[in-house]
């Protein structure tokens, strides 16, 4: 059985589909009988539409610039992310945080992580903000979408193409290539926008450095300096951390004593139980008096 189906569009009011049928003749020989079926109708107009008002079209280079990436979408902070992470775990042999290991998007565990990152270089002669994740943004108190008041954005169509707040700190550690228990004032505060002293407490900073062959030699490129942090000082009154913690900071007679319990600590694990600086339990109890120095330091 042989079956032709032609579609017919009849423009008008009617919509149809024609099909062809195969009937036999006296001959046994099969002819065709058409016939037309309606398929839809088209609906009548009630009354006259309104025309709505339509603003004019985007071009594709308006439309494709007037989005801005977040620091863990675009690909040059991508890299920087990834740059500080992994020379931070080559120069101490730990992870910048716990929450980085064995995630595939270091990126965005960075940007998600309880340790505050910062990165400085330079741009167009000046020294700039060129990554801070919500945990940086909160040691100055601005909120994880507002990260352009403190980084230096590039993209002329911006909201903000400059930066509002300007950190105090070296973008030169000069004949270092990396140090801790850093602790800087980076903001003070004034009658405008700045409520409170901040200073950031056993801090981190290290040269983020790339290699490259070049006429058969490899030349190494400094791309900024990384600071990373987990406490700060606000106001000489209060300690805090990422996630909103706050504590108040101890009396200076109480950070004293106890720096000095600490280090007689770490002379123990030393002296005592001949435990050596690369003893994880050494590295902590070093970790600790640390970040009580800083403090005192802050204190003072």
């Amino acid at each position: 059985l042989i079956c032709f189906f032609t579609v017919t569009l009849t423009i008008g009011s009617v919509l149809a589909f024609q099909v062809s049928l195969p009937s036999s003749t006296s001959t046994g020989i099969s002819t065709f009988k058409s016939s037309t079926t309606p398929l839809c109708a088209k609906k009548g107009k009630k009354g006259k539409a309104k025309k709505k008002s339509q603003k004019p079209a985007k071009s594709g280079m308006e439309w494709a610039t007037s989005f801005t990436l977040k620091p863990f979408e675009a690909q040059s902070t991508r890299d920087l992310a990834s740059t500080a992470a992994a020379s931070f775990e080559g120069r101490t042999g730990k992870p910048l945080c716990d929450d980085l290991v064995g995630v595939a998007d270091i990126p965005k565990a960075l940007w998600n992580a309880p340790v505050a990152c910062v990165i400085l270089g330079e741009e167009e002669g000046k020294d700039v903000v060129r990554y801070a994740n919500p945990a940086a943004l909160e040691t100055v108190g601005l909120k994880p979408d507002q990260w352009d008041q403190l980084m230096w954005n590039p993209n002329p169509n911006a909201e903000n193409p400059e930066p509002i707040f300007s950190l105090d700190l070296p973008s030169d550690m000069k004949d270092k290539a990396f140090e801790s228990g850093y602790q800087k004032k980076i903001l003070r505060k004034d009658d405008d926008k700045i409520e409170h002293d901040i200073a950031i407490l056993d801090a981190h900073r290290w040269k983020l450095e790339k290699s490259a062959l070049l006429d058969g030699k490899f030349v190494t490129t400094t791309l900024g300096i990384a600071y990373s942090w987990r406490e700060w000082a606000l106001d000489d009154t209060t300690i805090c951390a990422p996630g909103g913690e706050k504590r108040e900071m101890l009396d200076i007679g109480d950070l004293k004593e106890a720096v000095e319990t600490q280090a007689s600590q770490v002379r123990h694990l030393k002296e005592e139980k001949g435990l050596g600086n690369k003893d994880p339990e050494v590295q902590d109890a070093v970790a600790e008096l640390l970040r009580l120095k800083s403090l005192l330091e802050a204190s003072q």
